[in-house]
């Protein structure tokens, strides 16, 4: 039997990123494309070990890391410049 997915919250994406915000985004992207932890986990190249912790927002995650996993799950990350 398949692993039913269950679509978590979407998040307030107009805030500060932070670890929870990024873990938060990670989840529902991935809950709402369909996709158990361990095929999220593959796609991206990563542990599902990895991708939980990274959704958890446990500390230590690399930021090479958290590109790689929001890239394959085509989450884009915006950089805005002070006094822009």
């Amino acid at each position: 039997m398949a692993k039913r997915i269950v679509v978590s919250d979407k998040p307030e994406t107009d805030q500060p990123v932070d670890p929870v915000l990024v873990g938060e985004t990670v989840r529902f992207v991935r809950t709402s494309a369909g996709l158990t932890i361990e095929d999220a986990a593959s796609l991206a190249g990563v542990s599902k070990q990895t991708l939980n912790d990274l959704e958890k927002a446990k500390p230590g995650a690399r930021l090479d890391t958290m590109l790689k996993v929001m890239g394959s799950l085509g989450i884009k990350l915006k950089i805005e410049l002070p006094g822009a």
